[in-house]
């Protein structure tokens, strides 16, 4: 999977991760040999991550778990549906399923388990969903 993300992101490239990024506190090492700013969304399976974590790997910033990014809602859960109406949302890019799964058409999926290991250009998920 390294090999994949460096041969995809550049230096300089913002990538943001929808959770499920690190299993396990004793691989964070794999952090470093990773081009890129990264934007952590922390999944259920993620290691929890303290601010003396956060220091140690100067390129990961860390999102709680809900931002928008033009026009999208990115999350690692997918979005409660009552959620998406009442903030007047109109899509959700999510990344806790493991499978494709169909949740609507408020919703994409881009778990590294569906998307091929490889990190995506948000412009081509956005072209994929049917939102560009």
């Amino acid at each position: 999977m390294i090999q994949y993300w460096n041969t995809v992101v550049k230096p300089n490239d913002i990538v943001k991760v929808l959770g499920d990024f690190i299993i396990g506190r004793k691989n964070l090492h794999y952090i470093n040999e990773l081009k890129g700013q990264i934007h952590w969304f922390m999944g259920n399976h993620d290691p929890k991550i303290t601010a003396d974590v956060l220091n140690s790997f100067p390129r990961v910033s860390y999102v709680h778990a809900v931002d928008t990014y033009k026009g999208a809602v990115l999350s690692h859960v997918p979005v409660h549906p009552i959620e998406l109406e009442y903030r007047n949302w109109n899509f959700n890019l999510h990344g806790h399923q493991h499978e494709d799964k169909y949740l609507g058409d408020k919703y994409f999926n881009v778990n590294a388990d569906v998307m091929g290991y490889f990190p995506r250009e948000f412009h081509s998920i956005m072209r994929e969903a049917g939102r560009e």
